[in-house]
């Protein structure tokens, strides 16, 4: 017994490294992640809810739903920004006139990398599309797969958030469990850091955007989805702020050079 009290934290840490192993050689790390995030965000709600809330589990779910299902809303309303009333007529002629701006912003060498027009764009996409045929035809396998993996981590998360928190007291699985704590620990502190950049740096481009520059007399197409996307992207460290800020030069860049460079000093 008493060797088994000795070695059953090193079975534990073992344990935890194996699964850690396991995450990355499936390629569950997404789901997991999603997973992670969506049983914190049901713990965290729990916590803040006030005491004469029944339930709180429950209601910490049912609140992570209605924010789900805003969300969706919310990508809605960013495609029906994009379309506009003109659909998708509307957006083509958007993109073209982005292309045409472009062309006329960079130097002569650099144009034959820009597509002419809406026509020439397809015609390069369709090309791509049949040259990659069979690595996108993977990436679709792919991605149902991961699809499938999220679904069901989804679902675990849920019922693991919303049922009651129990501390196991055995001699391995206690030690295995703080290690499992220690990570969603650290995921919570990571997560709510990065959230917290994503909203300053989103805020703070939204005010660039829509009202510094109009005050200016200058207009940035697809100002509001930039904004979005700077969020997004935002919630990605370092890689996301790189996407985000060339998504925004490159909409400056489409209205006149002296615009992006100010977007590229913002």
């Amino acid at each position: 017994m008493n060797d088994f009290k000795y070695y059953a934290p090193i079975a534990a840490a073992l344990a935890a490294v194996t699964i850690v192993i396991c995450v990355i050689y499936f390629g569950l790390a997404p789901s997991v992640f999603v997973g992670t995030l969506l049983f914190i965000c049901i713990r965290k709600l729990e916590k803040g809810l006030p005491g004469k809330v029944p339930n709180k589990r429950i209601t910490g779910l049912a609140i992570i739903l209605i924010l789900v299902a805003a969300m969706f809303v919310i990508l809605g309303f960013v495609g029906h920004s994009l379309l506009g009333p003109a659909g998708v007529g509307g957006l083509l002629l958007k993109v073209s006139t982005i292309l045409d701006h472009l062309r006329a912003s960079v130097p002569v060498s650099w144009r034959e990398y820009i597509p002419e027009g809406i026509d020439q764009l397809k015609d390069a996409i369709a090309d791509q599309l049949k040259v990659n045929a069979g690595s996108l035809t993977q990436m679709s396998e792919h991605g149902l797969h991961q699809a499938a993996y999220l679904f069901l981590a989804v679902i675990v998360a849920a019922i693991l958030g919303a049922s009651a928190p129990a501390v196991p007291i055995g001699l391995f699985s206690a030690p295995l469990y703080r290690h499992i704590s220690n990570y969603t620990d650290s995921m919570s502190k990571v997560f709510g850091a990065q959230l917290k950049v994503a909203l300053i740096n989103a805020a703070l481009t939204g005010i660039f955007l829509l009202v510094i520059l109009p005050l200016m007399g200058v207009y940035i197409p697809f100002a509001y989805v930039a904004t979005l996307l700077t969020f997004i992207f935002g919630l990605i460290p370092v890689i996301g702020n790189l996407l985000s800020n060339s998504i925004n030069v490159l909409l400056g860049l489409s209205v006149a050079p002296w615009v992006a460079l100010v977007c590229l000093g913002f």
